[in-house]
């Protein structure tokens, strides 16, 4: 009997996490935001405002920031590489929810399944968003994913910087990052940064360790002006 109780009460757990805990925490993460001050640094750098049909690039953002993208630029098509990974599952339902269309794959999971569809919409002219240190990390050190769409199709890399006057941040491997009510936020936008179709593989390190270099970079300016009394673009 116990463990009958147990198996129906995980089912409802898994019910509860897959089909309420996506609009719940949307509905609740939106809610936040309205509280919140955002100020953009480099809005000319800003391709998000295209359509995902008419010109492509490839966005990417550290993995603990990712709460901020997801909101600013929800419901545009955008699609962005999730893992396969369980969580990635949850992770998957709610970026469904903001207009975002889901990617399944990772560095460990499903990677050249996920890679080839990514080509193809590379090369289709949609807009790609990355997390280049997910899904499970290393915290801030890029992988191979975004660099070699780069290469392969020619389209450009975009980088987003985001600093928070006052957050939350999660205690796990990335650092998760929360505004708190009646904060501020800066978003950095930085690029092009093109991959030359040549380059070899110790090119593409390279770029990797430059990218990485250029988006704390872009997050330490973002943190800068997020947190300024006064301040006019």
């Amino acid at each position: 009997m116990r463990r009958s109780r147990k198996k129906r009460m995980k089912k409802f757990l898994v019910w509860l996490q897959n089909n309420i805990a996506p609009y719940a925490g949307r509905f609740l993460f939106r809610l936040l935001m309205l509280t919140v001050r955002v100020r953009v640094i480099n809005l000319k750098h800003q391709e998000w405002q295209y359509s995902h049909r008419e010109k492509t690039g490839i966005y990417c953002f550290w993995h603990g920031n990712l709460l901020v993208p997801y909101h600013k630029h929800r419901n545009r098509g955008v699609h962005i590489v999730i893992s396969r990974h369980r969580d990635g599952e949850l992770i998957s339902r709610i970026v469904e929810k903001g207009g975002y269309i889901p990617v399944r794959g990772s560095s460990t999971r499903g990677g050249m399944r996920a890679m080839k569809e990514l080509l193809r919409l590379a090369e289709e002219g949609d807009i790609i968003a990355f997390t280049p240190d997910g899904p499970r990390g290393p915290a801030r050190k890029f992988k191979d994913g975004p660099v070699y769409l780069s290469k392969t199709t020619g389209a450009p890399i975009y980088l987003m910087g985001v600093g928070f006057s006052n957050c939350w941040q999660v205690k796990d491997w990335s650092g998760m990052k929360i505004p708190k009510p009646f904060s501020t936020i800066a978003l950095s936008y930085v690029g092009p940064y093109n991959v030359a179709s040549d380059a070899t593989e110790t090119e593409l390190e390279e770029w990797k360790e430059k990218l990485a270099l250029e988006l704390d970079k872009a997050d330490a300016e973002a943190e800068r002006i997020a947190k300024l009394k006064e301040w006019s673009e």
